[in-house]
């Protein structure tokens, strides 16, 4: 709902009578690849808001570097609307950065899956290609990709989008040095990217396992709702608490916390 509203404040400063605001990708050469990706408009807007007269855009967005992308903003008004003049191209020049701003700090601060406060945020579109990322987030992808230049993302995250896109839950790769998260979220995909901890080195079994210890369920409460045997129970706790350098309950809790924020 950000931009919608943002559209209003902004009619009552500069009004139009149509607004277009588009994402347009680039290659690595700078040259766009294909149509922009329309993220909102309202009004009477053109197909081609360039090959109308009366229709003007007031402002582009410089292109970053990183998302290889840019954000335009038309602005259309039609007869017997005077055309935009250069106090309106001023006015907007000053408004635009905020705007900017304001919608990337929404995407970023979207629910990520199972967030904390070890998880670094980015939004990509639904081919892979990155659009915001936390500057920290960067940093944890270019520790697992260190020759990754920005725009697409990697090759194995491109393909873990594309079973993403094509469902609802959250989609994870574990790599060398990072665990990457990605989760579609209303036409775009969540990532949530985080280093690797001692937890990452349990199995599934082992996790469940000591999250449910963790969480005071004893051994024989663990083996009964498993169907498992006790002394099966007790030789996974050994080796989890052994992987992940612990010697009791609170110390387990504290290491899975590393990964979810909660046991």
């Amino acid at each position: 709902q950000l931009l919608p509203r943002a559209a209003e404040l902004l009619a009552t400063l500069l009004p139009f009578d149509g607004l277009r605001w588009a994402l347009l990708p680039q290659d690595q050469a700078g040259q766009p690849p294909g149509p922009a990706q329309v993220l909102h408009q309202q009004g009477c807007v053109p197909g081609d808001p360039l090959a109308l007269p009366e229709v003007r855009v007031v402002q582009v967005v410089q292109p970053d570097a990183l998302s290889h992308s840019m954000l335009l903003l038309w602005l259309c008004r039609r007869a017997p609307s005077p055309l935009f003049d250069a106090g309106d191209s001023l006015l907007l020049g000053c408004l635009m950065p905020h705007l900017v701003h304001l919608w990337q700090e929404s995407r970023l601060r979207a629910p990520a899956p199972a967030a904390s406060a070890l998880r670094r945020q980015a939004v990509c579109d639904a081919a892979g290609r990155l659009q915001q990322a936390d500057p920290a987030c960067i940093a944890l992808l270019r520790e697992e990709w260190p020759h990754w230049a920005g725009g697409p993302l990697p090759l194995a995250l491109r393909r873990l989008a594309s079973l993403a896109r094509a469902g609802t839950e959250t989609r994870c790769l574990q790599g060398r040095r990072v665990v990457v998260g990605l989760q579609p979220a209303g036409g775009v995909l969540l990532l949530a990217v985080r280093r690797r901890v001692a937890v990452d080195r349990l199995s599934p079994r082992q996790r469940d396992l000591a999250q449910r210890y963790a969480g005071g369920q004893t051994g024989p409460q663990i083996a009964l709702a498993l169907g498992l045997s006790v002394s099966t129970v007790s030789n996974h706790l050994g080796v989890v608490f052994k992987r992940l350098a612990v010697h009791n309950k609170l110390q387990l809790l504290a290491r899975l916390r590393e990964t979810t924020g909660s046991a």
